[in-house]
């Protein structure tokens, strides 16, 4: 009565009973080999898959005995350590690679001759600068800047600019190129032609005016000629008045090199204020 009613009260099948009861020692450790087998074939793709993210294998060490962990655990060592070399990150780093051989040669020749690179500017107290041009005419103020009797203005330190002469109703400023002056096309900066343009057509102007006149530049054309490199030698812009109105004279210059080669011109207008009475 007992082995009637047992089957009956159990979940498993009849057939599967038998199996666990009748079958001999070796067909259960078959059974339970075919199990690993299985296991480990359905463990061996995703372990393929670990390779393009982090390494998680703990699901796979849950289910494998320790012979088959033993042969395994190197696996996804030697895997990650390959994706790790042959992932990427050295074509990531290709390319600044690269960059940084176009860099090389500009910071070798930068540090070829770094004495010749440093440039230190010093100026005068802007202060006395002002003082002395609200103590004398026009002409008397320039003449005594081109003679050193007072400092130049800062900007002309700046960018090494020195004033010739004044004469009444024309100005002479000289400058040599420097390297400091180009721009990324290795060629003096524009800005520079329009400074020296600007100083000289401007200080033309303020050579006509009397004590306690002023006058600042309304506007500045400037015609490009020829590029000035350090070859090129000094440059030298001359400014001369054109017309004088009431309030608005106009002035032109000259940008030149040693052989009076034309290399820029400007027109510029400038407002004056004229002191009362003149």
């Amino acid at each position: 009565m007992t082995d009637s009613t047992t089957p009956a009260n159990t979940t498993e099948s009849p057939d599967r009973v038998r199996s666990a009861t009748t079958e001999p020692a070796e067909r259960a450790c078959a059974t339970t080999e075919h199990k690993r087998t299985s296991a480990a074939a359905t463990t061996t793709e995703p372990a393929a898959r670990v390779r393009t993210v982090a390494s998680d294998h703990t699901p796979t060490a849950k289910t494998e005995s320790a012979e088959h962990k033993h042969t395994t655990t190197p696996e996804p060592a030697e895997r990650m350590h390959t994706t790790t070399t042959k992932s990427a990150k050295p074509a990531a780093t290709t390319a600044p690679a690269e960059r940084t051989r176009i860099a090389e040669p500009a910071k070798l020749a930068a540090g070829t001759e770094p004495a010749e690179r440093v440039r230190t500017v010093s100026w005068a107290d802007h202060l006395a600068f002002a003082s002395a041009a609200a103590e004398l005419s026009g002409l008397e103020f320039l003449r005594a800047m081109a003679r050193g009797d007072i400092p130049s203005a800062p900007m002309m330190d700046l960018v090494g600019l020195r004033l010739v002469s004044a004469s009444p109703g024309e100005t002479v400023f000289r400058l040599t190129p420097g390297e400091y002056h180009y721009n990324p096309m290795w060629t003096v900066h524009g800005g520079l032609y329009a400074t020296m343009l600007d100083s000289a057509a401007a200080c033309a102007v303020h050579t006509t005016l009397p004590l306690g006149s002023g006058f600042s530049t309304l506007d500045l054309s400037v015609r490009f000629l020829k590029a000035i490199r350090i070859d090129t030698g000094p440059i030298t812009a001359t400014g001369r008045a054109l017309h004088s109105g009431s309030q608005v004279v106009l002035a032109e210059a000259r940008l030149e090199d040693t052989a009076g080669t034309l290399l820029a011109t400007a027109t510029a207008n400038c407002f004056v204020s004229r002191a009362p009475g003149t």
